[in-house]
């Protein structure tokens, strides 16, 4: 893979992981409504970044 080729899949795989991660918030909490599904989700990306940088 070209380096460009292997950066746009890095890109790729990560809006896959957030995607499936999204979906996996519906299907824990279906009785959340769209915005704070969105909240929780950003709080708990929020959570995942290194603070290290």
């Amino acid at each position: 893979m070209s380096p460009e080729q292997r950066l746009l899949k890095a890109f790729e795989l990560s809006q896959f992981s957030r995607d499936l991660f999204l979906h996996g918030l519906r299907k824990r909490f279906p009785d959340l409504s769209e915005a704070e599904i969105k909240k929780l989700y950003l709080e708990r990306l929020n959570k995942c970044h290194n603070r290290n940088y």
